[in-house]
């Protein structure tokens, strides 16, 4: 992994599902599922929706049951895994670096 550059942010999302909890800027890219069924999709976080289902490392979807946003002065970095735009965050979620 390498740091490929950071960002001043004002706004930072919490996800929830199955009593877990997701913290991440509004621009990053997370994949979807909207039915429940194999159709996925990367959206950004901002765009996310309770009632969508986020895919994680168990192959499984995961339902989300609330989301929190508040304003924050923060600097976060972003991140490259090499060969790869693909990585789980947190409990296992899959999200992307494009």
């Amino acid at each position: 992994k390498k740091l490929t550059h950071y960002d001043n942010i004002d706004q930072l999302y919490e996800i929830y599902y199955e009593n877990k909890v997701m913290k991440v800027t509004g621009n990053h890219p997370i994949y979807i599922n909207t039915n429940n069924n194999f159709d996925v999709n990367i959206v950004l976080a901002k765009n996310i929706g309770i009632g969508d289902y986020l895919l994680g490392s168990d192959g499984k979807y995961h339902k989300v049951t609330m989301i929190k946003h508040y304003g924050i002065n923060e600097f976060v970095y972003n991140i490259e895994v090499e060969n790869n735009n693909n990585y789980y965050v947190g409990s296992g979620i899959l999200v992307s670096s494009v």
